[in-house]
């Protein structure tokens, strides 16, 4: 079985959340959503590492800086 394995920033934000809640519907993807407490998005180095280690086929970047 070929798991498509993906990395989704921002997901407790409106536009990721919808976007993981479609994709933990298919049974055939792995899912990697770290909350920015695991993986700070700001450091290239860790984000980098975290790839590294993970091995995404595929990155969904839906983070951003909002708020006053």
């Amino acid at each position: 079985m070929n798991l498509n394995k993906i990395f989704i920033t921002g997901s407790t934000g409106m536009v990721g959340r919808n976007i993981l809640d479609k994709l933990k519907k298919n049974k055939n993807i792995v899912i990697f959503s770290p909350t920015r407490e695991k993986l700070n998005l700001e450091n290239s180095y860790s984000i980098k590492k975290y790839i590294k280690e993970i091995k995404p086929n595929i990155i969904i970047h839906c983070a951003s800086n909002v708020g006053g």
